[in-house]
Protein backbone atom coordinates (compact mmCIF):
# COMPACT_ATOMS: atom_id res chain seq x y z
CA UNK A 1 0.00 0.00 0.00
CA UNK A 2 1.63 2.84 -1.27
CA UNK A 3 1.48 6.52 0.71
CA UNK A 4 -1.21 8.00 -1.15
CA UNK A 5 -3.10 5.03 -0.84
CA UNK A 6 -2.72 5.73 2.89
CA UNK A 7 -3.69 9.05 2.59
CA UNK A 8 -6.79 8.44 0.62
CA UNK A 9 -8.14 6.29 3.23
CA UNK A 10 -7.21 8.59 6.17
CA UNK A 11 -9.35 11.13 4.04
CA UNK A 12 -12.29 8.52 3.87
CA UNK A 13 -12.08 7.83 7.64
CA UNK A 14 -10.55 4.16 7.20
CA UNK A 15 -7.99 3.38 8.45
CA UNK A 16 -4.80 1.92 6.58
CA UNK A 17 -4.75 -2.43 7.21
CA UNK A 18 -2.29 -3.51 10.16
CA UNK A 19 0.60 -5.01 9.35
CA UNK A 20 1.08 -9.21 9.58
CA UNK A 21 2.67 -8.18 13.19
CA UNK A 22 0.67 -6.71 14.55
CA UNK A 23 -2.24 -9.39 13.87
CA UNK A 24 -0.38 -11.74 15.87
CA UNK A 25 0.16 -9.69 18.72
CA UNK A 26 -3.54 -8.53 18.61
CA UNK A 27 -4.84 -12.44 18.57
CA UNK A 28 -1.73 -12.98 21.74
CA UNK A 29 -3.23 -10.13 23.48
CA UNK A 30 -6.57 -10.72 23.32
CA UNK A 31 -6.00 -15.10 24.24
CA UNK A 32 -4.43 -13.41 27.64
CA UNK A 33 -7.44 -10.94 28.20
CA UNK A 34 -9.65 -14.13 27.56
CA UNK A 35 -7.75 -16.19 30.43
CA UNK A 36 -8.32 -13.57 32.74
CA UNK A 37 -11.68 -13.74 32.55
CA UNK A 38 -11.76 -17.13 33.44
CA UNK A 39 -10.50 -16.09 36.53
CA UNK A 40 -13.34 -15.46 38.74
CA UNK A 41 -13.69 -11.41 39.97
CA UNK A 42 -11.80 -10.76 43.93
CA UNK A 43 -16.28 -9.95 44.36
CA UNK A 44 -17.33 -13.66 43.70
CA UNK A 45 -19.08 -15.13 47.03
CA UNK A 46 -18.60 -18.54 46.01
CA UNK A 47 -16.80 -20.64 42.66
CA UNK A 48 -19.02 -23.36 41.87
CA UNK A 49 -18.01 -26.50 39.72
CA UNK A 50 -18.03 -26.42 35.73
CA UNK A 51 -20.74 -28.23 34.39
CA UNK A 52 -21.11 -29.97 30.60
CA UNK A 53 -22.93 -26.68 29.13
CA UNK A 54 -21.43 -24.10 31.71
CA UNK A 55 -17.96 -22.78 32.78
CA UNK A 56 -16.32 -20.96 34.83
CA UNK A 57 -18.87 -20.31 37.00
CA UNK A 58 -19.31 -18.24 40.49
CA UNK A 59 -22.01 -16.47 42.51
CA UNK A 60 -22.24 -12.72 42.97
CA UNK A 61 -24.09 -11.04 45.14
CA UNK A 62 -26.05 -8.07 44.00
CA UNK A 63 -25.22 -4.49 45.31
CA UNK A 64 -28.91 -2.99 45.41
CA UNK A 65 -30.53 -5.71 46.94
CA UNK A 66 -29.99 -9.04 48.94
CA UNK A 67 -29.94 -11.26 45.60
CA UNK A 68 -27.44 -13.65 44.74
CA UNK A 69 -27.10 -14.27 40.79
CA UNK A 70 -24.79 -16.61 39.21
CA UNK A 71 -22.87 -15.80 36.22
CA UNK A 72 -21.06 -18.26 34.18
CA UNK A 73 -19.93 -19.49 30.22
CA UNK A 74 -22.44 -21.01 28.31
CA UNK A 75 -20.48 -22.98 26.38
CA UNK A 76 -23.49 -24.64 24.09
CA UNK A 77 -23.81 -25.11 20.75
CA UNK A 78 -24.90 -21.71 18.92
CA UNK A 79 -24.29 -19.65 22.37
CA UNK A 80 -20.20 -18.50 23.51
CA UNK A 81 -21.50 -16.19 25.64
CA UNK A 82 -21.51 -15.36 29.01
CA UNK A 83 -24.94 -15.01 31.24
CA UNK A 84 -25.82 -14.08 34.73
CA UNK A 85 -29.41 -15.53 36.45
CA UNK A 86 -30.16 -11.53 36.95
CA UNK A 87 -33.70 -10.65 35.39
CA UNK A 88 -31.83 -7.78 33.44
CA UNK A 89 -29.11 -10.40 32.04
CA UNK A 90 -32.16 -12.63 31.11
CA UNK A 91 -34.08 -10.20 29.03
CA UNK A 92 -31.91 -8.05 27.67
CA UNK A 93 -28.87 -10.60 27.48
CA UNK A 94 -26.12 -7.70 29.12
CA UNK A 95 -26.04 -6.89 33.32
CA UNK A 96 -24.41 -4.51 35.45
CA UNK A 97 -23.03 -8.02 36.97
CA UNK A 98 -21.11 -8.82 33.68
CA UNK A 99 -20.31 -5.53 33.06
CA UNK A 100 -18.30 -4.74 35.94
CA UNK A 101 -16.36 -8.04 35.72
CA UNK A 102 -15.78 -7.09 32.11
CA UNK A 103 -17.48 -10.37 30.56
CA UNK A 104 -19.50 -9.94 27.09
CA UNK A 105 -23.37 -11.40 27.62
CA UNK A 106 -25.71 -12.39 24.72
CA UNK A 107 -26.49 -9.28 23.17
CA UNK A 108 -22.76 -8.90 21.91
CA UNK A 109 -22.88 -12.23 20.28
CA UNK A 110 -20.56 -15.23 20.65
CA UNK A 111 -16.82 -14.36 22.90
CA UNK A 112 -14.50 -16.00 20.78
CA UNK A 113 -11.46 -15.45 22.31
CA UNK A 114 -12.69 -17.27 25.17
CA UNK A 115 -14.28 -20.04 23.09
CA UNK A 116 -10.33 -20.28 22.35
CA UNK A 117 -8.81 -20.40 25.84
CA UNK A 118 -11.56 -23.12 27.07
CA UNK A 119 -10.32 -25.06 23.84
CA UNK A 120 -13.74 -25.05 22.35
CA UNK A 121 -12.66 -23.52 19.04
CA UNK A 122 -10.27 -23.63 17.07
Amino acid sequence: MTRGDVRERARRGRSAPASPGHAAESKAAAADRALARLEPPPGALEVLPDTDRYKCRYKVASESSGWIYMVSFDAALGAGYWVCSCPGCVTRGQCKHLTAAGLRGRAHGKDLPTLRALGLLR
